[in-house]
């Protein structure tokens, strides 16, 4: 990529100058630290209900989001009664599709098969019963209804084709499907049940209940009870199961029960008060908070470490979170420590004022999520570094009630959850949030630098450049970055119409800048014509299914087509794409890659396949909103034998698929790393992209070649996957 220009400075050189520079002339000292609010990330979209007192955790299947709320009746008007209901969301939008009210019980939902299963009230001449809802998904009608004269004691839970509901003191097993009842298991007196663990525990034979002080073992298949086992205390329940001990928890210890029989195969006591929130079971350890963080042999109950925090304080621990390698270990005082899972060693801890609950967050993509006090934290799951935080203020609200206003001032974040795309938090107002779980990598860099200057170099510096002098720099040097080299829309007075330019040529194709009169006035577009009449056909089939999805999100646009003289297609002009993009920062070319990928991955989820994928099917003005052109028409012209970027079953002749995709978008992303096409050397093996650049990470060859494997069922699981890694990889550039 050649030596840096002088406005392609890296934020590393910026901030490293910026801090030899301060050193040259004297550091300033301060009592503290000074505080930099970071830039937030985007919000899609948000649900702040003025009458919902608490939203539970959502769920999201295909393309819609479900969530319940709870409503205080005296915060309604004219309601007697708690009010709980469930809503469905559109997932890109936040539009509510439909939501249904069903009385004043309210907890966690589940959802399978295309429906949503819920507990709720139904009331019929001032008699309530407990109901079992199966709501359509789509649709949000009842496709069908239990009702019991018992109180429902547990949200419902899907097991493989069964669902489960504990009422009063019995356990019910349904069909999903229809409702019909397959057996009930009445031989408790206190069933205990949790929303904040995986209830119930089972094996494919075995489902284990806790009757206070006695784990049940009940068969699945028809609801007997195969053995019971009565342990000292009240509060036991079992957590999880290997397939061949059941781990019970609770009063200061954990036990391991035989899953065959109930006997008894070892027991720790974990020299605690007890913490009322169970450990986690990761690759035959459990993790799990006691006098301090254990890390407790499944197999044989030997403590293979313990993990006591710097502040010596004992801490009430919550459930731990287990990714590659590390054991993130949250407590309810606001702290989270990175441990290493084989020996204990702390990695990085992060603390803040405030409260965290059992449904903290978790881990996803190299990122931990973490919902605490007001706010919710992206962190860098090696380092612990702030990737972003969200925290909404009062002003953000929609309605101008001066208590409803102080309420939400005061709201605290109650849970986050992360899927492939989102960020779903709840607060304690009520008020639901759906946040894009990545940042573009430069607004992450100006979060570098904004921490830079509440460091004593960086306050140092900025009392020499005068307040926000540095952040003023780098954004300058931003500036010229974003318009070097950048194509300059015409100025609307010029009279020339028509073809003004050759953008680019492809397969069978060329790619025109045009000028052309509309009832708006002059508009500059991309024209692309076909240069092979032999292929016509299969340019008007492609353009057409193109132009049929181009309403989705990260899709160019199709604003007309035509034959005449030859086949060809307008869409919007962008100022390059990522094939012209060699004067633009290697971070933000890296935020069009992943723009990219979401657009691609969003679009294999509703079964759509690209198949022509390449640096030149980027288009963007700001990377970050990059978007792909060129839908089905690439795969349809293009010859994959000669094409860098085609992946080997395309090679092969075969068709294309989701994993075809995932392979040119990481060829792609080799293009936008090292401005070259991946290509194979001598030994048949291509060139990792840290040997053309050594100024790249080597974490990127790692990700590169994952999904640049010659076996599809050697790549990533997902596109999004692929992406979480490149981004992980990348964040460092």
């Amino acid at each position: 990529m050649g030596s840096p220009t002088g406005s392609s400075l890296s934020r590393r050189g910026l901030l490293t100058a910026a801090a030899l520079g301060a050193t040259g002339r004297g550091a300033a000292t301060t009592s503290s630290p000074t505080t930099v609010s970071q830039d937030a990330p985007s919000v899609r979209w948000t649900f702040e209900p003025s009458d919902v007192d608490f939203v539970y955790p959502v769920t999201v299947s295909g393309g819609t989001a479900y969530a319940v709320t709870r409503s205080d009746p005296s915060n309604s008007s004219g309601d007697s009664d708690w009010r709980t209901s469930l809503h469905a969301f559109d997932v890109e939008s936040g539009e509510e599709e439909w939501n249904r009210t069903f009385g004043d019980y309210a907890s966690f939902h589940e959802t399978g098969d295309g429906l949503v299963y819920a507990v709720g009230t139904e009331r019929n001449d001032d008699q309530a019963a407990s109901t079992l809802y199966a709501f359509d998904g789509e649709s949000g009608l009842v496709e069908w209804k239990k009702s019991r004269n018992r109180t429902a004691e547990s949200a419902p839970r899907l097991v493989d084709d069964e669902l489960y509901v504990s009422w009063d003191r019995s356990l019910v097993a349904y069909d999903p499907t229809s409702g019909e009842r397959r057996w009930t298991f009445d031989g408790v007196e206190n069933l205990i049940t949790s929303a904040l663990s995986s209830f119930p525990i089972h094996t494919d034979e075995t489902l284990f209940l806790s009757d206070r002080g006695s784990i049940v073992a009940v068969d699945r298949s028809d609801g007997t009870e195969r053995w019971r086992e009565t342990l000292s205390g009240t509060t036991r329940r079992p957590v999880s199961t290997d397939g061949e001990r059941v781990l019970v928890w609770g009063e200061h210890g954990v036990v391991a029960l035989g899953v065959a029989d109930g006997s008894r195969r070892w027991e720790l006591d974990l020299q605690s008060d007890g913490h009322w929130f169970p450990g986690t079971v990761h690759d035959g350890t459990m993790y799990v908070w006691g006098a301090g963080l254990y890390a407790v042999d499944v197999a044989s109950g030997d403590e293979q470490w313990r993990f006591e925090t710097s502040t010596g304080r004992r801490e009430g621990g919550l459930s731990p979170h287990v990714a590659d390698g590390t054991v993130y270990a949250p407590t309810r005082e606001g702290s989270l420590y990175a441990v290493d899972a084989a020996n204990g060693d702390e990695q990085w801890s992060f603390e803040k004022d405030g409260t965290m609950n059992p449904l903290w967050g978790e881990t996803m993509g190299g990122s931990v999520y973490v919902a605490v006090g007001n706010g919710v934290y992206a962190l860098d799951a090696r380092s612990g570094d702030r990737q972003w935080r969200f925290a909404p203020s009062a002003a953000e609200t929609t309605t101008d009630r001066s208590a409803d206003e102080r309420r939400r001032a005061s709201r605290k974040m109650v849970w986050s959850e992360a899927t492939d795309e989102l960020v779903f938090a709840g607060a304690n107002d009520g008020s639901l949030y759906a946040i894009e779980r990545q940042r573009s990598l430069l607004a992450a860099a100006m979060d570098d630098a904004s921490e830079f200057l509440g460091s004593g170099p960086g306050m140092a510096l900025a009392g020499v450049l005068g307040g926000a002098g540095v952040l003023a720099a780098y954004r300058r040097l931003d500036a010229a970055d974003r318009t070097a080299g950048g194509a300059v829309d015409p100025d609307d007075s010029d009279p020339e119409y028509g073809t003004l330019e050759l953008l680019r040529t492809g397969p069978a194709t060329e790619t025109y800048r045009v000028r052309e009169r509309t009832g708006d006035g002059p508009r500059v577009v991309a024209e692309t014509r076909l240069t092979d009449p032999d292929r016509a056909d299969a340019f008007r089939a492609a353009v057409e299914r193109w132009a049929a999805m181009d309403d989705r999100p990260g899709v160019l646009a199709v604003l007309d087509r035509g034959d005449d003289p030859e086949p060809w297609v307008r869409t919007p002009a962008f100022r390059r794409s990522l094939a012209d993009a060699g004067d633009v920062r290697v971070a933000e070319r890296v935020d069009a890659v992943s723009a990219a990928n979401v657009a691609v991955h969003r679009a294999h989820g509703d079964g759509v396949v690209h198949g022509g994928l390449s640096p030149a099917t980027v288009l963007f003005d700001d990377p970050t909103d990059a978007v792909v052109g060129d839908w089905e028409l690439a795969a349809a012209l293009e010859r994959s034998e000669a094409s860098a970027y085609a992946a080997p079953e395309q090679v092969a002749g075969e068709d294309a698929d989701a994993k075809t995709d995932q392979y040119r978008l990481a060829a792609t992303a080799y293009y936008a790393l090292t401005g070259e096409a991946p290509s194979a050397g001598t030994d048949g093996e291509w060139t990792p992209p840290s040997d053309r650049d050594p100024s790249l990470p080597p974490e990127l060859d790692d990700v590169l070649a994952t999904a640049m494997a010659d076996d599809p069922g050697d790549r990533y699981e997902s596109v999004v996957k692929f992406d979480d890694a490149l981004r992980w990889a990348a964040f460092r550039v």
